[in-house]
């Protein structure tokens, strides 16, 4: 099924794979630190944050990674989506790391690091501003190859 999620512009399918094929590529299929740490601070991102999760997945299917949910007690059931995940990918690839209210976007981001196992960190927006289909690029230039 196709349908125009909550960024305008964007098409594709929705999520439709199962905890154990995702989790065949990354940091718990393949054991230790994984290869990259992705935090995504949210605060009232229950409608953005199942989709850039799967487009995370989608555009690094080949990766070791954690992404590191930072969330600042969002009343609007974020947490709750982001534990969903957990079910759907695994506790190891999808960690929530909730504070108890809004703290502020630099200290999210501290907050993620102190949490973050990678050897390279990236740091996204829940709302799409930062669309992972450019991940791969990113990652090659951090490693100093073209993708």
């Amino acid at each position: 099924t196709s349908r125009s999620g909550p960024n305008p512009g964007w098409e594709g399918d929705l999520p439709r794979c199962s905890a154990r094929s995702a989790m065949e590529n990354g940091a718990e299929a393949g054991g230790g630190r994984p290869e990259y740490s992705i935090i995504v601070p949210t605060y009232n991102e229950r409608l953005n944050v199942a989709l850039i999760v799967y487009l995370i997945f989608k555009h690094l299917p080949d990766s070791k990674f954690e992404i590191i949910i930072v969330d600042d007690g969002s009343p609007d059931g974020t947490q709750d989506v982001v534990k969903q995940l957990q079910q759907l990918y695994g506790e190891g690839r999808v960690l929530l790391r909730a504070r108890p209210r809004k703290l502020g976007l630099g200290t999210a981001y501290v907050h993620g690091l102190k949490h973050a196992s990678g050897e390279f960190v990236v740091i996204m927006d829940a709302d799409l501003s930062h669309h992972p289909k450019y991940l791969p690029s990113f990652i090659g230039e951090a490693k100093g190859n073209r993708c």
